[in-house]
């Protein structure tokens, strides 16, 4: 499957966006802040370029259960399997890994419920992704640990209350949007 925009390419293209119904960041307001409210990068065992997109798959494959969280990741994995990079083995332990996330919904009741190794798998994946976006693949050399796991557990509840507030999304590609017609950028 070829993704046929980039999100940069619709991102500079704000026609397709509504001004009307787009969401500012000044439009939120702080309600109240707990003592555990900021997360320090420096607390954490990943970069936070991999603390993002880790939470973003997070969220895509057990928030909200969507269909497409790893196409970009198979993406890559594919080309890496047709230029004889990785091999068929290679392939299937990571589209196991994939379908060992995509049931975690089915078994759990909260946020607090995703088991760690959820974490460890998806760090793996999201290496997939990286390097459809970098063109290279890395192995990760760190894993999250435990604080990391609930920093990340911590910014999943975050987003859920957000959905909660605002609405969940309707879409789960390119574009994002509520099912109360917002938009978010």
């Amino acid at each position: 499957m070829d993704i046929p925009i980039s999100i940069t390419q619709f991102a500079k293209q704000p026609k397709f966006l509504p001004v009307n119904k787009i969401v500012r960041s000044k439009d939120f307001r702080v309600k109240h802040l707990t003592e555990n409210a900021m997360i320090s990068e420096n607390d954490e065992t990943i970069t936070p370029s991999n603390f993002g997109t880790v939470l973003d798959y997070m969220i895509r494959c057990i928030l909200l259960a969507g269909k497409h969280t790893f196409d970009l990741a198979n993406i890559m994995l594919k080309r890496y399997l047709d230029q004889g990079l990785i091999s068929i083995d290679d392939t299937a332990e990571i589209i196991g890994k994939e379908e060992q996330l995509n049931q975690i919904p089915n078994r759990i009741s909260s946020v607090d419920d995703i088991p760690d190794e959820a974490f460890r798998l998806e760090m793996d994946i999201c290496a997939w992704e990286i390097a459809y976006r970098t063109n290279k693949y890395v192995e990760p050399m760190n894993y999250p640990d435990e604080i990391t796991i609930q920093h990340l557990k911590q910014m999943m509840k975050r987003t859920e209350n957000f959905f909660n507030e605002y609405g969940w999304p309707t879409r789960d590609a390119f574009g994002a949007s509520t099912k109360n017609g917002l938009y978010f950028r």
